[in-house]
């Protein structure tokens, strides 16, 4: 049930989300950091953070600070990552914005990332994968929430995410793990192989992208 606490709660929070981006925008000029808002998503994202438990883990990307507001960072503190200060409390400073890691039990993870976009799919991938596997052997090492219930993995992407290598690997990987029809089999570009060659030495008929540097 939404109470009336929580409707306010979430409203002052998406009022802070709103004139966080409107200052970011006005300094744009003083703050070199490059960085995006959750303008347009401060919905979304707080109905989210509001029902993770400490159990549950969370990948978010650059324009999750609303999810971060839900969990109940500060603004300040999302400031000190933005500006690269050596007192952002999550990396000191070396990552990009809303790019954070977090263990503590007052809130959910957050697992280390890269600040490339759309690096945070395959870890994410990787831990939901561990954490069923500890559910289904038993583990006592698996963190349940209050009312027992299993934890979750929340990993978030944008649209342009949605096209990249990473992102149909880790989906192709874990259909998969899950020994489970996959669809139409990936294009080697998009399982991390670079694309075959012809005898000639020239590209096939696939893209040419390849995830892997090229030796030589």
């Amino acid at each position: 049930m939404v109470t009336v606490e929580i409707q306010l709660k979430a409203y002052r929070l998406m009022r802070a989300a709103v004139e966080m981006a409107a200052i970011y925008e006005k300094n744009r000029a003083i703050c070199k950091y490059v960085h995006s808002t959750s303008r347009g998503h401060e919905a979304i994202q707080l109905a989210t953070a509001f029902q993770l438990q400490p159990c549950d883990w969370i990948s978010p990307y650059y324009r999750d600070e609303s999810i971060l507001l839900g969990m109940g960072f500060e603004p300040y503190q999302l400031m000190l990552q933005l500006l690269a200060k050596g007192e952002d409390i999550f990396t000191g400073g070396r990552e990009y914005y809303a790019h954070p890691n977090y263990r503590g039990a007052d809130r959910p993870n957050m697992l280390h990332q890269s600040s490339a976009t759309g690096m945070q799919v395959i870890p994410a991938t990787g831990l939901a994968q561990g954490l069923e596997y500890l559910s289904l052997i038993g583990s006592p090492l698996l963190v349940r929430g209050a009312a027992d219930e299993a934890p979750v993995v929340v990993c978030s992407l944008g649209d342009a995410r949605s096209f990249v290598g990473v992102t149909h690997f880790s989906d192709d990987r874990g259909n998969r793990a899950r020994r489970r029809p996959s669809g139409p089999r990936l294009p080697a570009w998009a399982r991390g192989r670079a694309p075959r060659r012809s005898a000639g030495g020239r590209p096939g008929s696939r893209p040419r992208i390849a995830l892997r540097p090229r030796r030589g």
